[in-house]
């Protein structure tokens, strides 16, 4: 399979947009996809920069309901009229705030009263084809990451803490497996526990972000050390597996993996092809 990234916070090639979101296109044997679709119409601009026919795409994936990855839907379903599109039963229903440096809301402005069937809302773990499996993360055996803790959802009763009820994995690949963990608010471990535990396919490859942020003044998230172990983690149990990151992962938590995962970690940004075999 062939994986283009089509929106991130970083680019290489001044002619495509960056902006802060995720979008990830996938082509393989016999279907073509769509993860995320950023925040703006940016990621099909993109798209046709790159070639790329988003009236094409077989399958929409929606990772979760925060702004920054489903922004895009409206543009998506005026330009393309097949794509079944593939999200939680709870991710568009909710409504989603960060109060980093100030409260924000991150909640999709979308209008679902057109193409409302055209939608599969996911409530359990499921197999779409031989190929694609929807799951959920259930692990917790491990930290998430620290980041969560500006996050918070309004689902009718007034804001709690958002607990990511929203949040999909996706896992392509018969023999062996891609996982996209979108921006891992669960943990990093914790998916790929899950995806171990949930399926019997070794994990080649892990495309996402992180959600291990940078350190500035006002917010504190994972130390120095915390990284470091996360990273020690995935040598010691995946050690055949190839990790891209970007989005919502920083350079100095990247670089500091990068020491210890070697080639074995990559950043993506915009416009970047990946090629699994």
């Amino acid at each position: 399979m062939i994986a283009k990234i089509l929106m991130d916070n970083r680019k290489q090639d001044a002619t495509l947009e960056r902006e802060h979101g995720f979008s990830m296109y996938l082509e393989m044997e016999n279907h073509k996809c769509l993860v995320d679709v950023g925040a703006t119409e940016g990621f099909a601009r993109n798209a046709h920069k790159l070639g790329i026919d988003i009236a094409d795409v077989d399958y929409l994936f929606l990772t979760h309901g925060h702004a920054d990855h489903v922004g895009g839907l409206p543009f998506f379903l005026r330009k393309n009229k097949k794509a079944k599109i593939i999200v939680s039963e709870h991710a568009l229903s909710q409504k989603y705030y960060s109060s980093r440096r100030e409260l924000k809301d991150i909640s999709p402005k979308i209008q679902l009263n057109f193409s409302y069937s055209r939608f599969i809302r996911i409530s359990v773990d499921t197999v779409l084809e031989k190929d694609i499996r929807v799951l959920h993360n259930e692990n917790s055996d491990f930290a998430t990451p620290k980041g969560n803790s500006f996050l918070m959802k309004d689902s009718g009763d007034g804001l709690m803490a958002d607990d990511f009820n929203h949040e999909l994995l996706f896992c392509f690949g018969e023999k062996e497996q891609m996982v996209c963990t979108g921006c891992a608010h669960g943990g990093l471990l914790n998916i790929l526990h899950t995806v171990k535990k949930k399926t019997a396919l070794p994990i080649k490859t892990v495309i996402g972000g992180f959600h291990l942020l940078d350190t500035d003044d006002m917010n504190q998230y994972e130390s120095t050390e915390e990284v470091e172990q996360i990273a020690l983690a995935l040598k010691n149990d995946y050690p055949d597996t190839m990790f891209y990151t970007g989005h919502c992962t920083g350079d100095k938590p990247y670089n500091q993996m990068k020491k210890i995962l070697g080639s074995k970690l990559d950043f993506f940004y915009v416009g970047k092809e990946m090629i699994i075999e």
